[in-house]
């Protein structure tokens, strides 16, 4: 393995790559693992080429990882094959490759493979991979069927979220001061993602912020995010084109949110917007199609009229003023335990200390009526 490392550090003559591939091909199955997981398979397939004379070296390679001996490679593995594939011009021979190794995943194997992809680093999470950097209308329906294929029982809700007036002030909202973080939610936003003290991976972000195809603008909002404390936010965002439309926006969204929902055709969603936008018109789409296990919508200022809030109550949506009420919500439906839903409201209680505000007062009064709310209960 030390030999491998070295190799690829001081670059492949012919022989070389012949090789490298040669020890991947008979080496043992524990060894095959420990050597990928010691290099950089990105830089091992970027060394790895196709010559004009002297061997297809490169197919020889993807053929050996994705086909051959994909059988004895672990998950961990698997993912970073796919992620190697995804950097650069996704041409149809990487395409392939990666219809390869999603095709001989399978069941929770194929749950946890798809959950690694989607919390990565930068903009190239699962979604953009399979309608963005894989072209082959074909290949993306077959794997788009290996997931339906493959459905599990018993998965968590997908957690689907707005940014702005819904994460931190950032759009119409007059409660709080511009870019103020809302008391509580990043705990309530942990506590729904909850595994074992870490964060699951499951919250993704549906924006009309514009995408562009070098991922930039993607990658800084997930920087925001990260700096506003979500660990592994998953983006799905807007067009430039339809930015200053309502109506465009909402449609972009949803239709990021019919391709998503095909990626975890295993999966029911949470939703969680604001009452300024389109929000309660796109969960009300998610309902009516039947996977959505609870929506919420926050009230911001200035409010809608009641009649209008009415309307949406009737059709399973729940508003709430703060994130200690939304809490209680989704402790009402299971979501979170009591401890849960008490840890959002201590946090919630120290964090309007901090906060900048029009209406201190009243501020104030909503937050300690759901206190009360949740204290009572």
């Amino acid at each position: 393995m030390n030999r491998l490392q070295d190799l690829l550090e001081s670059g492949l003559s012919r022989q070389q790559e012949k090789e490298v591939i040669q020890f991947l091909e008979t080496t043992s199955s524990v060894q095959l693992n420990s050597a990928l997981q010691s290099i950089s398979i990105r830089k091992l397939f970027d060394e790895v080429v196709n010559h004009w004379t002297g061997g297809k070296n490169r197919d020889q390679l993807l053929q050996l990882l994705t086909v051959d001996r994909i059988s004895e490679i672990d998950v961990v593995n698997r993912c970073r094959i796919i992620r190697a594939l995804q950097y650069g011009w996704t041409y149809h021979t990487k395409e392939l490759a990666i219809r390869n190794v999603f095709l001989a995943t399978t069941d929770l194997a194929l749950v946890e493979l798809k959950r690694r992809l989607d919390t990565t680093s930068d903009y190239r999470n699962l979604f953009n991979l399979i309608y963005h950097d894989i072209d082959d209308r074909g290949l993306r329906e077959e794997i788009l069927a290996h997931f339906l294929e493959n459905k599990q029982q018993g998965l968590p809700a997908k957690i689907i979220s707005d940014i702005d007036d819904t994460v931190y002030v950032n759009w119409k909202d007059e409660k709080f001061a511009k870019k103020t973080i809302y008391p509580g939610m990043l705990a309530f936003y942990r506590a729904l993602d909850r595994n074992d003290g870490d964060w699951r991976g499951d919250i993704t972000f549906i924006t009309a912020r514009p995408k562009d195809r070098t991922g930039i603008s993607e990658n800084i909002t997930l920087r925001s995010l990260r700096k506003l404390g979500f660990e592994k936010p998953i983006v799905l965002a807007g067009r430039w084109r339809q930015l200053l439309h309502s109506k465009a926006i909402m449609e972009r969204k949803w239709k990021n949110f019919v391709q998503y929902q095909k990626l975890y055709p295993d999966r029911t969603f949470i939703f969680i917007g604001d009452s300024g936008q389109l929000d309660v018109e796109f969960a009300s789409r998610i309902q009516q199609t039947g996977l959505l296990q609870l929506g919420l919508i926050h009230r911001i200022v200035p409010s809608r009229e009641r009649t209008w809030e009415e309307n949406y109550l009737s059709k399973g949506l729940f508003f709430f003023n703060t994130y200690v009420g939304a809490a209680k919500i989704a402790m009402d439906h299971g979501l979170l335990t009591k401890q849960e839903a008490w840890l959002v409201m201590e946090r919630a209680k120290a964090e309007i200390e901090k906060t900048t505000s029009m209406e201190p007062e009243k501020r104030l009064m909503e937050l300690q009526a759901d206190c009360h709310f949740l204290q009572s209960n």
